[in-house]
């Protein structure tokens, strides 16, 4: 039993006691919305400020890194060899024993091992190589776990090739910590 309203009643309604209840619940509601839409506006505000202050920290710490690693490299190659199997550093000017030249032969499948001791030599030193030296196919396509499941097959030669590309490159350190351990 719903009432048919006239055409005069809906204008009426329409147009005087909709905004009407529009302006009462806008009244009633207001503090209600500002408040909700300034904590929602100030929690993301603080979720963008600590993801900014966390890529910064870590973006700070990769920096750090890199740095410490372009200095060691630079000592590295700022100590030049001498004839007689000794380097002289330019900063303090004593002499060093050149210990590439004196501790590592090279085999004839071109890893290299200790003279004293047979054993591979873990050098960080030198050029890194690249990813074709590497006895991985593929390597640079390949995630991290296919590389690791790969690692115990390779020799502590070809281990030391590819903890040189991965320290120079990608830096990842699932990698990494395996050769570590396999060599171990």
């Amino acid at each position: 039993m719903s009432e048919e309203k006239s055409p005069l009643a809906m204008i009426i309604e329409l147009m005087v006691f909709a905004p009407l209840g529009a302006a009462f619940l806008l009244r009633d509601q207001l503090p209600k919305l500002s408040q909700t839409g300034r904590e929602r506006a100030e929690a993301r505000v603080r979720m963008a400020k600590m993801v900014g202050q966390f890529a910064v920290s870590a973006g700070k710490k990769e920096l750090d890194r890199r740095l410490e690693s372009f200095r060691s490299a630079a000592q590295t190659s700022a100590s030049t060899p001498t004839e007689s199997g000794t380097a002289e550093s330019p900063r303090s000017g004593t002499v060093v024993p050149d210990t590439a030249s004196t501790t590592a032969a090279v085999t004839p499948a071109g890893g290299a091992e200790t003279a004293a001791t047979g054993r591979p030599s873990l050098d960080m030193d030198g050029p890194a190589p690249s990813v074709e030296e590497l006895a991985i196919p593929g390597y640079d396509s390949l995630a991290a776990s296919q590389v690791v499941e790969r690692l115990a097959s390779l020799s502590p030669a070809e281990l030391e090739l590819v903890r040189r590309y991965e320290s120079s490159a990608r830096h990842r350190r699932t990698i990494l910590h395996r050769i570590d351990q396999l060599v171990a």
